[in-house]
């Protein structure tokens, strides 16, 4: 297992001491850390990893642990918590049910994009929730080409455009 959350914030510093003794002799935490400091082969040897913090945690650890196929448990210790599955007190007592397996695992669905100009490369990233693309200064439209597995389904000359996955956005949602 492993924990990750923003030690600088408070309640999270609080929580990832809470965790740790909660979950000694219970399992072994292989890296206790902010979600960047972790390298791939770390992250491999996780059967799962413990998210504490808001959606915005949630979202970027995800995506982060999705190349190592890191199952992300969500607690919620932010304000909104959409993607959190549990808090702190749900995920004690579910604890045995998921180390187990028998708590059921939701996969995903991730968009990736990719913004490319005259056939070079610009900007490369995954995303949980959505996408979004905005024309930047001088804020005029910009022509989009969009592709779904590497077939081009629809171009447009607009702003912007959001790309959302089921699991959606957070922010558009609630404007």
């Amino acid at each position: 297992m492993i924990l990750f959350g923003n030690p600088e914030k408070q309640p999270v510093a609080e929580a990832m001491r809470d965790f740790s003794q909660f979950l000694e002799g219970r399992a072994e935490i292989l890296a206790h850390c902010r979600i960047e400091k972790c390298t791939l082969d770390v992250l491999r040897d996780c059967d799962f990893a413990v998210v504490l913090g808001g959606d915005g945690t949630i979202i970027s650890a995800a995506k982060d642990l999705s190349e190592a196929q890191v199952p992300v448990i969500g607690v919620n210790l932010g304000k909104l918590g959409f993607l959190a599955e549990f808090s702190v007190e749900e995920f004690k007592r579910m604890f045995a049910d998921i180390v187990s397996g028998a708590a059921p695992v939701e996969k995903r669905m991730m968009l990736g994009c990719r913004v490319s100009q005259g056939g070079c490369e610009k900007f490369r990233s995954k995303a949980v929730n959505d996408v979004f693309v905005a024309a930047g200064p001088p804020f005029r439209v910009i022509e989009l080409k969009i592709a779904v597995d590497g077939r081009e389904v629809a171009s447009c000359v607009s702003d912007g455009l959001i790309v959302s996955t089921p699991t959606g956005s957070t922010g558009h949602s609630l404007s």
